[in-house]
């Protein structure tokens, strides 16, 4: 599994460094803004219990 050494996030991208056995790999995910959408409440909600259970990190005391 790759670990990633570093990140930069832009409005437009992230670019990603990642290594695994001593090889390095630059990941670079443009941003498709015709795939923004608002959403609700409750699927913001459902959508951050998603990414807890797939491991990823939700920001806890941001409120709106």
């Amino acid at each position: 599994m790759s670990k990633v050494v570093a990140r930069l996030i832009t409005d437009s991208a992230v670019h990603q460094l990642e290594v695994e056995d001593g090889r390095y790999t630059l990941r670079l995910y443009v941003r498709e803004r015709n795939a923004d959408r608002e959403i609700t409440a409750e699927q913001a909600g459902e959508w951050c219990d998603t990414v807890r259970a797939c491991g990823g990190h939700v920001r806890r005391g941001i409120h709106v």
